[in-house]
């Protein structure tokens, strides 16, 4: 099967540059969804690699041309979107996944709505699958408020115990110079009384 789908994507690929039926414009279009293809085909590659950056890189940049050409299946592109953003979690880049939770809910809540005016006839968009679609990506947006609030805890309790140190080492300086301070009174004391004994002699 993967090597007929490798080779169907070879074949279409000969028929957009050698096949005259097709006018330039409709060459374009062709080879753009094509290349989009062959950056999500280097996702799955690179997934599969256990190369996790390269795979959320060229992840993005699929769902990112779909969207621009307005050549997507909202449910996946969604439910795509919003397994993304569990990526960026881990990274601890809260704003990528935020975004990315943000684009999906967005396209979801459009599939909804457009669900409820029976815009879409198709079986794939009756109600059971857009309802366990939306609970899918809220699911990922709890789970990112969750490691949000738990990171922002961690954040919080390593600055109490930075400045906790750092009054600490403050007071210890503080004692320091006091103990210091007070030496050279004293050895100042001495000098005046060696003074007082020489001059009395």
């Amino acid at each position: 099967k993967q090597w007929y789908q490798r080779r169907v994507a070879i074949t279409a690929g000969d028929e957009i540059f050698m096949d005259e039926k097709f006018s330039s414009d409709e060459r374009n279009v062709m080879f753009e969804k094509l290349y989009t293809n062959t950056l999500f085909y280097l996702a799955q590659v690179y997934g599969v690699k256990g190369d996790n950056k390269q795979a959320a890189a060229h992840c993005h940049i699929t769902l990112q041309r779909q969207l621009e050409a307005d050549d997507f299946d909202p449910l996946d592109w969604s439910l795509n979107c919003a397994t993304l953003s569990q990526y960026y979690v881990t990274m601890n880049n809260y704003q990528s996944a935020r975004h990315t939770l943000a684009c999906a809910s967005s396209v979801m809540s459009n599939v909804q709505e457009s669900a409820e005016n029976a815009i879409y006839s198709d079986e794939s968009y009756d109600n059971e699958k857009i309802v366990k679609a939306r609970a899918d990506v809220e699911r990922c947006w709890i789970k990112f408020c969750v490691n949000l609030l738990k990171d922002s805890v961690k954040d919080l309790e390593e600055s109490d115990l930075m400045e906790k140190v750092s009054k600490i080492t403050e007071m210890k300086n503080t004692f320091e110079d006091e103990e210091d301070k007070e030496e050279k009174e004293e050895e100042k004391e001495e000098e005046k009384e060696e003074e007082k004994i020489v001059k009395a002699r």
